[in-house]
């Protein structure tokens, strides 16, 4: 598209069109090695630089009226768009209300599976602990019940008697510890499910949560950091850092446990 067909070409732009064809001979032909040389450039600045000047002054008034047409083509999209943006805030709001408490569901199923995961879990460790420690008792007086044997029968001394009852008590003791750690082993190995909310999904929508914080109460983020409840990094970093940590965990309890003195919601 040529100028021509921008902008109305009035007598005053076309005498500017015919100097513009000079003032680039000069801008072609200008030497500047000496201090003549020097002046023409200055010149051929401040002339370049009047040819500008006159053309805005002509173009302006022009111009002025299209960014008028502009601002009233602009006013009338925002009237057009004002009625789908309100039916949009309305009909997301819902959306949005329905989706979070889906997700609110699927957490507290979640956590219910979780829990009764982990009890399930702690029933079995204490079972097979008792079951250990019952075993470890048995073998104990099996083994007391040998040694008393061979003591009366004289196949040992008393001294050696001695040392192998000994040695069946820790060999006892031994098995409980095991049978102990073995228990919480049992209980740390409890399943974690994840329950996913039952959202449909639709090509060209997203369906996702915007985290969000605020202050509660700045002073008691650094009591926090005092104590060493609180990583140094939110109180250098502020708002960034915090931003930035609620964003990573999407977890209310979990960022306000971590960064004291700030409140947690999603969107």
């Amino acid at each position: 598209m040529s100028t021509t067909e921008l902008i109305h070409v009035s007598a005053a732009l076309d005498a500017l069109q015919k100097k513009l064809q000079g003032l680039k001979d000069r801008a072609d032909s200008l030497v500047v090695s000496d201090q003549s040389g020097c002046i023409a450039a200055k010149n051929l600045k401040l002339d370049i630089q009047a040819y500008m000047k006159a053309v805005k002054f002509e173009t302006g008034p022009e111009i002025e009226i299209k960014k008028g047409e502009l601002r009233q083509l602009q006013e009338q999209e925002k009237m057009l768009l004002a009625p789908a943006e309100a039916m949009l805030e309305v009909s997301e709001s819902k959306r949005k209300t329905w989706e979070n408490e889906e997700r609110r569901k699927a957490e507290e199923e979640q956590r219910r599976i979780n829990e009764e995961n982990a009890r399930q879990a702690r029933i079995k460790a204490d079972n097979d602990k008792r079951e250990a420690e019952r075993i470890a008792k048995e073998t104990k007086a099996e083994r007391v019940n040998e040694i008393r044997r061979m003591l009366r029968y004289g196949e040992i001394g008393k001294r050696e008697a001695a040392r192998l009852l000994k040695e069946a008590g820790a060999d006892e003791e031994a098995a409980k510890a095991n049978a102990a750690a073995q228990a919480e082993e049992t209980a740390a190995a409890a399943p974690v499910v994840q329950v996913k909310p039952n959202i449909p999904t639709v090509a060209g929508t997203v369906s996702r949560q915007n985290w969000k914080w605020r202050w509660r109460s700045e002073s008691e983020l650094i009591d926090a950091f005092k104590k060493g409840l609180a990583d140094r990094k939110y109180i250098q970093g502020n708002e960034v850092e915090i931003g930035r940590a609620v964003r990573d965990f999407k977890d209310k309890k979990k960022a306000e446990d971590l960064i004291p003195g700030i409140e947690v919601w999603a969107e």
